[in-house]
């Protein structure tokens, strides 16, 4: 009996904590939002949309000291005030990562654009063709990509984006996939030239060793061809 008594009370004291976690949760939440919607949240909700939500927060801080609720009601209440303060937050962080994303997107469409076109001789290898398959799949998302950034630019900064950074992220990952696909395709081995084998009963062909003819030497005296000189009768009177 005492140790199902010390059991229910550790429950007890378990549900308490959990309440007063959640009632913390709300009342952390509702200062943190009312202090941003002055500060870095403010042009990214509207004034009209501003105004109510605050209003719904300041509600809330003088609910919270009313009577005690139950821990799923707390919870309910800060999952109404983050329906409201979620979307704020999005705009938010996307302007504030939307600009580097776009820019290694469009970086990522120079780079592949220029390896595509590459007179460099180690890619000799990659074929015209998809050379022309990556330059067309550059164009298309860079196409796809300024017609979003385009309808971004005309939206108020409390309007829900159009192009967001986790979609350029992946596009860009998907761009280098495709490149990286194309241009480091390894060259290919050279092909190697078949050895002769000898057919059955021949013999190998055997290096023939080079015959060299000697010159012969002239060992003999040489003979002098000169005619000896003839002598002269000389007349007597």
């Amino acid at each position: 009996k005492c140790i199902k008594l010390e059991s229910d009370m550790h429950k007890i004291d378990m549900e308490v904590i959990a309440t007063a976690d959640a009632r913390n949760a709300v009342e952390a939440y509702v200062y943190d939002a009312k202090d941003k919607l002055n500060g870095p949240w403010e042009k990214f909700i509207a004034p009209a949309d501003k105004d109510t939500f605050y209003s719904q927060l300041s509600a809330t801080e003088d609910w919270l000291y009313e009577e005690e609720q139950t821990k799923p009601v707390y919870e309910k209440k800060l999952a109404e005030l983050k329906a409201v303060g979620d979307k704020v937050v999005v705009r938010f962080n996307e302007s504030e990562t939307r600009p580097a994303a776009l820019n290694e997107f469009w970086q990522a469409i120079g780079e592949y654009k220029g390896k595509a076109a590459t007179t460099d001789p180690a890619y000799d290898h990659i074929e015209s063709a998809d050379r022309e398959k990556l330059l067309a799949e550059c164009e298309r998302v860079a196409s796809l990509i300024k017609d979003q950034a385009d309808k971004q630019a005309t939206l108020q900064s409390y309007q829900d984006p159009v192009l967001l950074t986790k979609d350029l992220k992946e596009r860009t990952n998907n761009l280098r996939l495709f490149g990286n696909g194309i241009m480091n395709k390894p060259k290919p081995k050279p092909k190697e030239t078949p050895k002769e084998t000898p057919k059955e009963g021949e013999a190998p062909n055997a290096a023939q060793p080079e015959q060299t003819q000697a010159n012969p030497e002239n060992t003999g005296a040489s003979s002098n061809n000169a005619a000896a000189p003839g002598s002269e009768k000389m007349e007597v009177d």
